[in-house]
């Protein structure tokens, strides 16, 4: 059966007596257009002549039942979207009237609930409600501040505020002093619903309230100084009461807002909240107290201004605090912040097991995640976005508190929750970011590094290893040793190998960027703090995280240094900087080196464990500096031609070197090696054991390179680092046994070795006044040594291969290089080798003589090595030098001692003339040519 038509239903009820009883059947006949979009219509076309005068006029009715019926009518009217689309502006604005004088003037509670219900629901056009907003809100006030004490009016004044928030936002956050008073003050209730609902409303408009007009503000100031902190303080008496005191306390702190800083007093007194909460024995009460105080950082440290956006006009936000605002809070905080922050170790440890505590009884994960993130984004809140950079006395006492602070949190939660795969934190650490996009040189290789993943969800303990970098990164005064090692056991005490990576990442990142001297030994601090502890653990780490991931972010941290000291826009800006002079570069120098040499000294010495585990992690090191050096190279040499000019010792050769020769001290690992001679067969021993030296020798066939840099650079120098490099690698070639590893010592380093011996030979009149000619005879004679004493002397096809190196050996115009290579060279039986084994050095002494008279001039000898390219030519006074891989040009000024003068000061070092000439005159081909007519 089809319902009535809407039409005559409409005149019956306009008709009826009983206007309470009509009421109640146009409701009834609303409910059910409700699902009637037909019938919603018909409706629709009723109510602008008939029904809507009507509702108006009896909604303001003395008698309360009609005006009750007639409100609950109307105020559906204005809910349905079919209905309110047919009222026009003129009526809404009449209808919008009608409820203010009913809520403001009626004695009726009933009337004024139903009046404020009609605001909370209406749906009327945004214009609308713009115009009439300001008599609406006092209206809502009014019924807010509760004149019948009626919890349900209060209730429906919360929901019309939101509502009236959500339509004209501008407006209502200009009149906040009028309307955000009357629902904190409900924070305060004794009844736990009203609470409630004043907190649900605070949430809902905070995005228009925060950060707070001044009129609020000093609202909230008075209304403290009257009543509020004093309600606030006798709460604390009771047990009950505690938790919803300190929430409170957090609201009436954000929408306090800045401006207290001016209100020194009664900063003071707010502050004695939350210190006696912190220690609190409730793992609740220290839960609500952290969110609050996170609050009032947000209230005194605004980290970007507040934007609201209405109909495509922007308003404008609150001026952010001041940075003499900021400083203003840090210094006059009181002695109640003072002991906050002195008590960083009772009042999150207590928070964090309270964490536990709630996690163990309720397995309340969602709840402890929230709470957990909440730290996190406290502590960045406090502890980064805020560290002023000129204000270095003050960060200095921030930076170590937030490490405290930070140390708490790691050593309370458990690595379950530090790691925890439930629990995520967004890495929003904003310097992260700026790292990212910031220039860096693009020439600087740096293999296998994984970048930060800034704004993707972590673990906490990836958030708190990166939280702490970042503090040290924009802290700008004199980072303690101190703080370098409570950083250093933030990051290791969680035992996460994902926070060794981000420690790494961080450090790399900082690589690429232009830094003053301080920010350079910053990091080196950092890192030395870091090796230490790791150095002292390493072979544990080792044995019981084997995996090569592991052992890859390890390789990457102590290639550290190496890489840092190649920058060379940080090394520019040292050199270049105002009040800079050489001798300051020479100190950072010298502190660099110092950082940097005692953790490779501690590696090495533990790189001697025999333990195959500890085998498998240096040989990897080693291989892995290989290749970065490598990738690296016109870098490298760089660094070294820039700095070698200036200083007789460059940072960067005097860390690789400490590695190198540390390698090459290694007596445990040759200990092994031999030891392992005996008990495995020659045959499978000859497969594998090459590989213990293959690195090895590679590393050092890369330093010597490196050294040769330095040495064109400043050939008269002392190089001590060089000469340590050789002194070792001669005692280590003393104790190879087999023929394997002598093989693959020449194999490796002969090209190298050809190389310094033609640059010492071009460059030998300037580099007797040091100590490296001697270091590096030695090392020859210790090699030539190696080839007899494991037969090698015999073999053709090697002695074929090293021809170059056994001619610059021959041509050397150093007596004892050239004379120990003679003694192993004899010509070829059937001319197909220019060099052989067995020569006796009677024939070498006879064809020089033979030569003596047509080389008895100076020396204008021109030295060519096919593969280093070696040459010298003399041009007016200048000898240009084209040597190695940069083909870099060095003008060496020619030696200025008179020809007498000459040959006395060589006699004086046991070189008469004819010696002289012996040495410049051996050539092999003219050798060959000799002992060729002779026989």
């Amino acid at each position: 059966m089809e319902p009535p038509p809407v039409e005559p239903q409409v005149a019956e009820i306009a008709a009826e007596p009983d206007r309470a009883a009509a009421y109640a059947r146009l409701l009834h006949l609303q409910r059910g257009c409700a699902a009637d979009p037909s019938a919603a219509a018909d409706l629709a076309a009723e109510l602008p002549s008939t029904l809507l005068p009507l509702l108006l006029l009896d909604a303001a009715a003395n008698d309360e039942a009609v005006a009750v019926s007639a409100l609950k009518c109307l105020g559906f009217t204005l809910y349905h979207p079919v209905l309110v689309s047919t009222i026009s502006a003129q009526m809404a604005q009449l209808a919008l009237d009608t409820l203010v004088q009913i809520i403001m003037n009626t004695r009726m509670k009933s009337a004024c609930n139903l009046g404020v219900w009609c605001f909370s629901v209406q749906q009327l056009e945004p214009l609308i409600i713009e115009d009439r907003a300001d008599p609406m809100l006092i209206a809502i006030v009014h019924a807010l501040d509760n004149p019948f004490g009626s919890l349900s009016t209060t209730f429906e004044a919360a929901q019309a505020i939101m509502k009236l928030a959500d339509q004209s936002p501008k407006r209502m956050r200009d009149q906040s002093c009028l309307w955000v008073p009357p629902v904190y003050r409900r924070l305060l209730s004794a009844d736990k619903t009203e609470r409630d609902m004043a907190e649900r409303c605070l949430i809902n408009v905070s995005c228009i309230i925060l950060p707070p007009q001044p009129l609020l503000s000093k609202a909230v100031a008075s209304d403290l100084e009257q009543k509020l902190l004093s309600c606030m303080v006798n709460m604390l008496d009771d047990p009950s009461e505690k938790v919803q005191t300190v929430k409170s306390w957090g609201w009436i702190i954000s929408l306090l807002g800045p401006d207290a800083v001016n209100n020194r007093p009664l900063l003071n007194k707010l502050l004695k909240v939350p210190e006696q909460m912190f220690t609190d024995l409730n793992p609740q009460v220290q839960v609500a107290t952290m969110v609050s105080w996170k609050k009032l950082v947000d209230a005194f440290f605004p980290s970007q201004a507040t934007e609201i956006v209405v109909q495509q006009t922007v308003i404008p936000p609150l001026k952010p605090i001041e940075q003499a605002s900021a400083e203003l809070f840090q210094d006059m905080i009181p002695e109640t912040l003072v002991i906050v922050m002195d008590s960083a170790t009772e009042i999150f440890r207590f928070l964090l097991q309270g964490i536990q505590i709630e996690l163990r009884e309720q397995h309340a994960y969602e709840q402890v995640s929230e709470c957990i993130t909440n730290v996190c984004m406290f502590a960045k809140k406090l502890l980064l976005d805020h560290i002023r950079k000129n204000s270095v006395n003050k960060c200095a006492t921030l930076l170590e508190f937030g490490l405290r602070f930070v140390k708490v949190i790691v050593d309370e939660l458990d690595h379950s929750l530090l790691a925890s795969e439930n629990i995520e934190v967004c890495l929003d650490i904003e310097h992260i970011k700026e790292n990212q996009q910031a220039e860096y040189s693009p020439k600087v290789s740096l293999p296998r590094i994984r970048s930060l993943p800034y704004m993707e969800m972590v673990s906490p303990a990836v958030y708190v290893a990166a939280l702490s970098l970042s503090m040290i990164s924009q802290y700008t005064g004199e980072l303690s040793r101190r703080d370098a090692e409570k950083l250093v056991l933030i990051l290791a005490s969680s035992d996460v190998l994902e926070s060794f990576r981000i420690a790494v990442s961080f450090m790399y990142m900082q690589i690429g960027r232009p830094t003053c001297n301080r920010e350079r030994l910053k990091w080196l601090m950092v890192w030395n703090s870091f090796a230490k502890q790791l150095n002292s653990q390493i072979i544990s780490y080792l044995e019981t995280n084997s995996g090569l991931s592991y052992h890859d972010v390890l390789h990457q941290f102590f290639c550290y240094p190496i890489l840092y000291f190649l920058y060379p826009k940080g090394i520019s800006i040292l050199l270049n900087a105002e009040n800079s002079s050489e001798s300051n570069v020479s100190v950072l120098q010298d502190l660099e080196m110092e950082s940097t040499i005692e953790v490779y000294r501690s590696l090495s010495t533990n790189s001697c464990n025999s333990k195959f585990s500890s085998k498998v992690f240096f040989d990897g090191f080693y291989k892995y500096l290989v290749c970065t050096i490598d990738e690296n190279m016109a870098l490298f040499q760089a660094n070294l031609e820039h700095l070698s000019e200036k200083f007789e010792n460059a940072t960067i050769l005097s860390a690789l070197g400490e590695i190198v020769i540390g390698l090459l001290q290694n007596d445990q690992m040759l200990t092994s090696a031999n030891q392992e001679v005996k008990e495995t067969s020659e045959d499978s021993f000859v497969c594998k054991q090459p590989k213990l030296f293959l690195n090895w020798f590679k590393l050092a066939n890369r330093f010597m390179r490196l050294s040769s840099f330095h040495f064109k650079a400043n050939p008269a120098g002392q190089h001590q680092v060089t000469i340590r490099f050789f002194s070792t690698l001669s005692n280590l070639s003393g104790h190879l046994i087999l023929k394997e590893d002598v093989l693959l010592l020449f194999e490796i380093i002969g090209d190298q070795l050809t190389e310094w011996l033609s640059l010492t030979t071009i460059l030998y009149s300037e580099m007797q006044q040091g100590e490296i000619i001697v270091h590096l005879e030695n090392l020859w004679l210790k090699m030539v040594e190696c080839l007899k004493r494991s037969q090698l002397v015999s073999d053709v096809p090697l002695i074929n291969q090293k021809q170059r190196l056994l001619q610059a050996a021959l041509n050397h115009p150093h007596h004892p290089i050239s004379v120990a290579t003679a003694s192993i060279c004899r010509p070829a039986t059937h001319g197909n080798a220019i060099l052989h084994p067995g020569c006796l050095i009677s024939e070498f002494d006879e064809l020089l003589m033979h030569r003596r008279k047509a080389l008895n001039s100076s020396r204008k000898t021109a030295i060519t090595s096919n593969s280093t390219d070696l040459m010298a030519e003399r041009d007016g006074g200048s000898v240009n030098v084209s040597v190695g891989l940069g083909r870099k040009r060095l003008k060496i000024m020619k030696y200025s001692t008179k020809p007498k003068e000459l040959n006395k000061s060589r006699a004086h070092m046991g070189f008469s003339p004819r010696n002289m000439e012996n040495t410049v005159c051996r050539k092999p081909e003219l050798i060959l040519e000799m002992l060729q007519r002779k026989t």
